[in-house]
């Protein structure tokens, strides 16, 4: 009888290591690999838009492109707007869900995300 509750109980260890192996192996190793698999675009997209950027501004201080949280429960938080609207276009692009994003918002994206 205690040969048998003696292998039970190995074999559970033996199992339980298995599992907490894969489980560090998903945290530790595969992590940047699964947070970049495009399956999980959506997800990054949402925490991208829950950051406000940064303001573009011109030399004299009038802003070109601002964030301004959105309205209602939206799951974008913050939305870009351009209060100049086409005047600066060439130079500040967009940042667009749609079409991504272009010139200034491109090149600086690290800057105005934080």
């Amino acid at each position: 009888m205690n040969g048998r509750i003696r292998r039970l109980g190995i074999g559970l260890l033996v199992l339980f290591a298995m599992l907490f192996g894969q489980v560090a192996y998903v945290q530790v190793f595969a992590a940047t690999s699964i947070s970049q698999n495009p399956a999980n675009a959506t997800r990054q997209y949402i925490a991208e838009y829950r950051t406000q950027r940064g303001p573009i501004l011109a030399a004299d201080g009038t802003a070109i492109a601002i964030s301004k949280r959105a309205k209602g429960g939206s799951v974008y938080q913050y939305q870009r707007f351009y209060p100049q609207g086409d005047l600066f276009g060439q130079i500040t692009g967009y940042y667009s869900r749609v079409y991504g994003t272009s010139e200034l918002e491109h090149s600086m994206n690290s800057y105005l995300s934080g």
